[in-house]
Order: structure tokens, then C-alpha cells, then sequence
């Protein structure tokens, strides 16, 4: 059966967003993201993810684009703000939807009111313009205080309290908004109410307590879940929210209901056409027997009967908080440092960071200015706070040090505008800039100890060493892994990290059992075996990254299919193409690197331990338990190949090369083409730079950022040819290290070139009437002609190509006289209306959109049949390091009973 898919539009940028593509993905869906932006969110690296840049805004735009998508079973958003557009897709694809217009008025606040008020379930509101309140603030708009917010909003974005005239007239004169909302202040407890409906049954999911910041803000700073509210409170609530979705018509979705309590009146504040934010689906999760991520999808997929299986055995465990933690200051965030505590706490909690080194923070006095949040489940609430207590005072934003704040201000707004220019660089352009990925100490100690694990346990199961020498060392293993292996770490390495590792475990263990370590091996099948997991993981890493660039070129491809733009020959326009057929064109190129990729990273889980020094070893050891338990699924068959042969990585920096070269390729083309004599395409300011001196100068430096890159990776490559070169066929240390450094610099680079090459295309702007321009002047449609006349005519190719070329001088840019010459030199009546430029090409792989549209579904094909190559690889890895901890558990576990 093939795989189904989901297309996500948009998303939060932090939690549910992240949550909803992880469960789809585990649900196992293929998802596509289509975005204005992509790059915006932080963990769209993390997962399998087809993206593409589109404009969300238009929903014949998204439409055309999941028109290619194959076998698609919803469009989902996890964003508020385009909740709408989804739903209007839905409905054309005949998928599950929402009435439009019950969407409609929950993304209206004033219609909400409007509509609620005629049953008494709302504050009072009324639509206010800024140029009224700005002419006349003493105007007596509603009893003080009130709120103010946005007619269209999200996570308490511009919601202010207001207590007097002063007040709003600094809310006028700071807000973009031309219009806004007075609404009745209505004092009281607030919580918010999740919902899931279907087919117009609500289903009540939680009540959740809020709590609020200070005045004049709305950010919330904290949740408990379940409410603790009695019986008829409770249902007060249920049947108020319940009432308000049906007056809006709310049939099918999720939905979050902010209310206010007091003295036993409800009114709502709010009905979001979305599952909850702030981690409430995450608290949720630990305090009930359900997954309401899992629970909401099911809903949009029309998986009725699954969803009221799961309805059926709802239920509540545990009592639960969310507390943030909130930015004190202003800056660029240099860290979230998190200290430990002195005991580990028997809660279950999760600690979540909001923020990452680079972000700035301004207060806005909304939910962007939380750098983390706690979430702790139990069985008292109380206790649970207490818990979460303890962890904020423990989290701290620490920012870069600036000696003057206000100048460094300044300068950022100063350069957010140079004129020509008028953003700075995308952060997640400055971010692969920065990004040099190098294997670190902490990498090698880990996979030291894991190969030790491994190592230990074999020699226990080929009954080498007894149960009583291998359990200390596991557990001293153990304890390291706890503290991130910082004893070791901090210690002196003058012969290399492996021998004071060993020392290490020599001094806590004493010399018979530290000192056995190395019994029936050597650093040399040691150094073998870190080379190829270094291969495999970073390959692996590797390989996600070129697939993810394949599927975006892909979904590009799809956008850009009926995109006329010329096909060149010898540097010159030669044919009329569609940029979708060239960028498919590149895919193929790199759909054939990667085939090559995957076969060598089945060739790096080859396991060389046991070879020892290279000449194998006199103790009765089983090489394929260690293999086993290190996600190898095979091993060398000749000791002296085990510890000296590195064609891995000489084959591994080959396929980079080449990747590397295709890539150029592609990069010289669009720093030709958007050069000012071409103008055939497009940078966004974003990822351009400009000129101190002149004034005209739009610069695509990244372009050549891309190209220094690969010039570097060519240059590795060579390197490390030359590091294997003339070596003996034995172990050696240009053999054994140089080579692992070299192989982990090349996979770094090309991933930073690829990461790169991705933004700049999906920013890529096509200037299809240059393009049509440049071939219309430059006659390359003559080739087309010349077919014609041999198809409707029965004129030799030779001899119209003849004449064509000859009559070229003649007719300049008149093109009705072309015809005429064509007609009266062949007798016959070609209309003066023909295309010039069809893109009828539709055999010999030619560019018309059918042939292409084939190509799309091939290759999406193929990256699938890549991704679960890669997921089979991953799977692998994941279950031999299971199986390791598990053996090693119930071993420490046995000399405890």
C-alpha cells in the first residue's frame, strides 16, 4: 500500500508544531511543509520533512502545489492564522473540514462578540478606530478599565489592560493597527478548555487554570491541569463552552476556549480554531491515558471509529503545571544555562528551552518572551508546583556581554536598513555560516565507551572474564555518562584521549579490572571501528540533509513546472525549457550521488573489532556480538583489511566531491542568470548583500559563499587521498586519524553547502518575462519551427533549418514578417498566432509538463524508497543501543538482588 500524506501550512514556530509533525510522522505519514518561510523554524532539520517556499497567502498557490503531492489524506495547520486557508483547501479536496464561516468568526474577535453577546456568553465589545482614539482620548468609549486587543490575533499579541484615558493614547500611538477592540474587563479566574469535535459533538476534553503575568500584559505564566474545580463548576463550564460552539456552528476540529470565572458566571474571552499552545497538549499528555495530538489528527483524518475507540477509554491519571520562565532583561541570548539540582526529583518533569544562542529578546509582553517552561505531572498539585519552582530558579538566560546596549541597538536598526538593502542577512543563512562541525572529545568518549560496553559485555557472554569483573566497569561507565564524562574530560591528554580514559578507569577501578580493558584488542580495531561509526552516524546526518534538498528541489520543481526559461548550449540560449525542468534535471544528478551514498553506508556498518593489532588474537572472543550490539550488521572477514583499509572514507569523499560539483554547477548558473545582463532571476535583501561605496550594488554574495565552500571540500578530498597515499597496507597513523578527521571536515562542509544552497533556492525569484524576453530575441524557438514544418509539412529538417537560420538577419524582432518570409518560401499558411515558445516538448525527456510531472513522481518515489533506507539504518542503530542498555540493566540489576 503506498504511503499517504500530510501537507502541513505553516506551523508555530515552538511546541505543538513540532509535536503534530512528529506524531504524523510516527503515524507513518509522509509530510510536506509548505511555508513563506521554512527556514524560520528551528526543527524542521530534525525530521524527514518535505518543504517547500510558497506563498501561503494564496490558496490556488497552496492548491496547485498539493495537487502534486501524492496520496494526500489532509492539510493541516497548526498555526491560528491559517487555519482558514487549510480548511478551503480541505473543502476542494473533498477532505475533512470545518464549517468556513464558524472558522471565520472565531478568527474574528468582534464577530465572536457580536454573536455570543445575543446569548449573554460574552464581556461586552465594541470596534474602535485609532484615528478616534488619537483625536479624542477623553471620549468615554466604556467604563474603565477594559482591554484592548486586536480584531485578529494569537498568543496574547497586543492585548493590553487599560485603567484610564493616558493609558489608551499610548496604546493608539504604539499599535500598527488601524482598528482594534475595547472589550468589558471582567475580573476573576481564568482557565482555558480544550475541545475536539465531530459532527457537531463536543467532546470536553480538560478544563486547564491559568495564571497571568503582571499588568497591563495577558502573557501567561503558568498552567494546572486538571482544573481543580467541583462537580457543578465544572460542568458550568462544559455546557457554557458547549453552548458558544454550537451558536458559532463549530462541527469538526479541535478548538481552544479561553474563559473568565466569577461568582459562578462564564463569559468567554476567546474561541481559538486550534488545539491549545503553551505545552498544554504536552501537561495533557502526562495527566491522561491519551494522546491528544494523536486524538486531534485522527479527527482530521476522518478516522472516526479510531478516534471513539480512544474517546471511549479517556481518563484521567495524574494532576499536572506548566510554569514558565520569563526573559528579566533585554539582549542577545548567549545561552539558557539550566543548573543542576541536588537531587534528582521523583516527579515526572520535562524541561523545555524556548530560546537559543543568537535569539534577541525585547519584552514585548507577550508569549515571545518566555526562554523555557517546566512541566511536571503527579499526584498532587501543590507538590507538582513546588517542583517546577525549584526548576525555574534554576534556568537563567545569560546574555552576550555588550559594553554599550543602546549602541548596539542602533546598529542592528541601523543595518536592518542600508538603502539598497532592506533587511539583514537571514538568521539561518548567518547560522550555516557560522556552522563548521568538528569531531570533539566528547564525541570520541562517548563512542569509546560504547564500544567498551559492547566490548565488556562479549567477553562476558564468550566467558573470557567472569560477571564479577565486567559489572564495576559498566557500572563506572554509567556513572560517566551521568556527569557527561566531565571527570575524564578535564584531565590531561598528552598520548591521546583514550589513554587517560583508560587511566581513569584504572585509578577507580584498580589495575585488574580497569586494566583489562583492552584484553583481546587494540586501539587499532578501536580506531577502525570509531572511523566507520563516525562514517555512519555523520553519513547518515548527511544523507537526511541531501534528501531533505532533493525533496525541496522537488516541490520546486512542482511550482515551478509551466515556468518558461531558456535552456542553454555552449553558453548560449539555445531552447525553450521551464526552470522546473532544470531543477529537476540537478535532482537526477544528485538522486544518482545519492544511490551511491547508501550503498557506502551499508559499507560502514561493517565491523572491524576483533582484528585487535591486525593480526586478530589468541582469546576465544565472538566479533559479531560486539558487531551486534554497535548497529553493525556485518564485519571484516581479514584482520589486516579491518585495521588498515580506508576506501570508506576515500569512496565517502569521492560521492562529496561530486555533490559538491553538481552543486557548483548549479550555483554558477544562477550567478549568471541574476547578474543585471541576465536578470533571469532573483535574491530576496535577506540573502544579499550591498556596497559601502556604491550605492546600486545588490550583491548575491552567497552565492559565491557556496562556491569558496566546495572549492575547500575539493581541496579536503585531495588531502585525504594524499594522507592514504604510498601508506602501508597495515595500520599507520596517517591511516588511523588523519583519515577520520578529514572525512568528518568534508561531511561537515558539505552539509553546511547544502544547508545553504536550500535557502537560496527556496528564495530564489524567477523573472519569467526576461526569460521569455531572452528567448524570443535570441530565436531559439527555431528549432521548433524546423519540427513543425517536417510534422505539418512534410519539409525536410535540413532544408528549413537552412533557411531558417538564413532569414534570422532579416527579420530582426518582427515576427509577423517572420512568418510571412516562412510562408511565401514554403507555400504554405502557418498562423501568425503560433506559440513561439510551447512547451509541447513531450518526448526525449523534453521539458513540457507532462514528461516533468513524471519526473516529479519518479523521484518522489525514489526519496521515498531512500527514506526508508535511511529509517531502516537509524532503526538499527536505535535497537543495538537499546539492546545494549538493556542487557547492561538487568546485569547491574542482578548483582543487586
Amino acid at each position: 500500500m503506498d504511503a499517504r500524506s500530510i501537507v502541513f501550512v505553516e506551523s508555530n514556530t515552538t511546541g505543538t508544531g513540532e509535536l503534530f509533525l512528529k506524531e504524523a510522522l510516527m503515524m507513518g505519514y509522509n509530510i510536506f511543509f509548505l511555508s513563506k518561510d521554512p527556514f524560520k523554524y528551528p526543527y524542521i532539520e530534525k525530521y524527514p520533512v518535505s518543504y517547500v517556499q510558497l506563498n501561503t497567502e494564496n490558496s490556488d498557490e497552496i492548491m496547485r502545489m498539493v495537487e502534486g503531492v501524492p496520496n494526500v489524506d489532509l492539510v493541516f495547520s497548526t498555526s491560528e492564522f491559517y487555519v482558514e486557508i487549510v480548511n478551503q483547501i480541505n473543502m476542494r479536496l473533498g477532505l475533512v473540514w470545518n464549517r468556513p464561516e464558524a472558522i471565520s468568526i472565531c478568527r474574528n474577535k468582534l464577530e465572536l462578540y457580536e454573536m455570543l453577546s445575543k446569548k449573554e456568553l460574552c464581556p461586552k465589545a465594541i470596534r474602535v478606530l485609532r484615528s478616534t482614539v488619537l483625536a479624542n482620548t477623553a471620549y468615554d468609549f466604556m467604563p474603565y478599565p477594559f482591554v484592548v486587543k486586536p480584531l485578529k490575533g494569537s498568543g496574547s499579541q497586543g492585548v493590553r489592560f487599560i485603567q484610564d484615558s493616558d493609558q489608551l493614547a499610548v496604546y493608539a500611538n504604539e499599535t500598527d493597527q488601524d482598528e482594534f477592540i475595547i472589550q468589558e474587563y471582567m475580573d476573576g479566574e481564568e482557565f482555558s478548555v480544550e475541545v475536539l469535535s465531530l459532527n457537531g459533538d463536543h467532546h470536553v476534553m480538560g478544563i486547564t487554570k491559568k495564571y497571568l503575568g503582571e499588568e497591563p500584559y495577558f502573557i501567561e505564566t503558568g498552567h494546572d491541569f486538571p482544573a481543580n474545580l467541583n462537580g457543578d463548576e465544572a460542568e458550568k463550564i462544559r455546557c457554557t463552552v458547549r453552548e458558544a460552539l454550537d451558536e458559532v456552528g463549530y462541527l469538526m476540529g479541535a478548538s481552544h476556549v479561553e474563559i473568565r470565572v466569577k461568582q459562578h458566571s462564564v463569559k468567554i474571552i476567546e474561541i481559538n480554531p486550534r488545539l491549545a499552545g503553551g505545552m498544554i497538549p504536552v501537561l495533557m499528555n502526562k495527566c491522561t491515558n491519551i494522546n491528544m495530538i494523536r486524538l486531534c489528527l485522527l479527527l482530521h483524518l476522518n478516522k472516526g471509529d479510531e478516534f471513539e475507540e480512544m474517546m471511549a477509554g479517556f481518563t484521567f491519571l495524574h494532576r499536572g503545571v506548566i510554569r514558565f520562565k520569563l526573559a528579566e532583561g533585554k539582549g542577545e541570548v548567549k545561552e539558557i544555562a539550566v543548573k543542576k539540582g541536588d537531587h534528582a526529583d521523583q516527579l515526572d518533569h520535562e524541561i523545555l528551552l524556548l530560546k537559543k544562542s543568537g535569539d534577541r529578546i525585547t519584552l514585548s509582553g507577550d508569549f515571545k518572551d518566555r526562554i523555557a517552561c517546566v512541566i511536571v505531572a503527579g499526584s498532587d498539585t501543590k507538590e507538582c508546583e513546588q517542583v517546577a519552582k525549584s526548576w525555574l530558579c534554576r534556568i537563567e538566560a545569560v546574555y552576550r556581554e555588550i559594553k554599550d546596549p543602546s549602541l548596539a541597538d542602533y546598529t542592528l536598526h541601523f543595518l536592518e536598513n542600508t538603502g539598497r538593502l532592506s533587511s539583514t542577512l537571514h538568521p539561518y543563512a548567518q547560522a550555516v555560516m557560522k556552522a563548521e562541525k568538528r569531531r570533539t572529545s566528547l564525541e570520541e568518549i562517548r563512542l569509546i565507551c560504547d564500544i567498551d560496553e559492547a566490548h565488556q559485555i562479549m567477553l562476558l557472554e564468550s566467558g573470557i572474564l567472569p560477571h564479577d569483573d565486567v559489572i564495576p566497569v559498566l557500572k563506572e561507565i554509567q556513572r560517566l555518562r551521568e556527569c557527561d564524562f566531565e571527570s575524564v574530560l578535564s584531565l590531561p591528554t598528552p598520548r591521546g584521549l583514550y589513554l587517560t580514559y583508560e587511566s581513569y578507569m584504572i585509578s577507580q577501578l584498580g589495575e585488574r579490572l580497569g586494566g583489562n580493558l583492552q584484553l583481546a584488542r587494540s586501539r587499532n580495531d578501536m580506531n577502525a571501528a570509531m572511523n566507520h561509526l563516525f562514517i555512519r552516524d555523520h553519513g547518515l546526518e548527511l544523507m537526511e540533509t541531501l534528501w531533505r534538498l532533493m525533496s525541496s528541489m522537488t516541490l520546486l520543481a512542482r511550482k515551478h513546472t509551466n515556468t518558461v526559461f531558456p535552456i542553454y548550449s555552449q553558453y548560449q540560449t539555445a531552447l525553450p525549457g521551464t526552470f522546473g525542468h532544470y531543477l529537476m534535471a540537478v535532482v537526477e544528478s544528485l538522486l544518482d550521488h545519492t544511490n551511491q551514498l547508501t550503498s557506502l553506508l551499508e559499507w560502514s556498518m561493517k565491523s572491524p573489532l576483533g582484528a585487535c593489532s591486525g593480526g586478530g588474537t589468541t582469546l576465544p572472543i565472538h566479533a559479531d556480538i560486539t558487531a551486534e550490539l554497535l548497529g553493525f550488521r556485518t564485519r571484516y572477514r581479514n584482520s589486516i583489511a579491518a585495521v588498515s583499509s580506508r576506501d570508506l572514507n576515500l569512496r565517502v569523499a569521492s560521492e562529496c566531491s561530486f555533490i559538491g560539483l553538481t552543486l557548483s554547477r548549479l550555483i554558477q548558473d544562477l550567478q549568471i542568470w541574476s547578474s543585471m545582463e541576465f536578470s533571469l532571476c532573483s535574491l530576496p535583501d535577506q540573502l544579499c548583500g550591498g556596497s559601502s561605496a556604491m550605492p546600486q550594488k545588490k550583491n548575491p554574495y552567497l552565492l559565491e559563499w557556496v562556491k569558496a565552500r566546495i572549492d575547500e571540500l575539493l581541496a579536503i578530498k585531495d588531502t585525504l587521498t594524499f594522507s592514504v597515499h604510498k601508506t602501508p597496507f597495515s595500520n599507520s597513523f596517517e591511516v588511523s586519524g588523519i583519515s577520520t578527521d578529514h572525512s568528518c571536515e568534508m561531511i561537515s562542509k558539505l552539509t553546511n553547502i547544502m544547508n545553504m544552497t536550500s535557502i537560496l533556492l527556496n528564495g530564489l525569484a524567477i523573472n519569467e518575462e526576461s526569460a521569455k524576453k531572452h528567448l524570443m530575441e535570441t530565436y531559439s524557438y527555431l528549432s521548433d519551427v524546423a519540427e513543425y514544418l517536417f510534422r505539418e509539412h512534410s519539409i525536410s529538417f535540413r532544408e528549413s533549418h537552412h533557411y531558417l537560420g538564413e532569414i534570422i538577419p532579416l527579420i530582426g524582432d518582427d515576427h509577423e514578417a517572420f512568418v510571412n518570409l516562412v510562408n511565401q518560401k514554403f507555400d504554405i499558411k502557418m498562423s501568425p498566432t503560433l506559440s513561439f515558445l510551447s512547451q509541447d516538448r513531450f518526448y526525449g525527456m523534453g521539458p513540457g509538463e507532462k514528461p516533468v510531472n513524471e519526473h516529479i513522481s519518479y523521484c518522489m518515489d525514489s526519496l521515498g524508497q531512500v527514506k526508508d533506507q535511511l529509517d531502516d539504518v537509524s532503526q538499527q542503530i536505535r535497537m543495538a543501543s537499546c539492546k545494549r542498555e538493556q542487557l547492561i540493566h538487568r546485569m547491574v540489576l542482578s548483582t543487586q538482588s
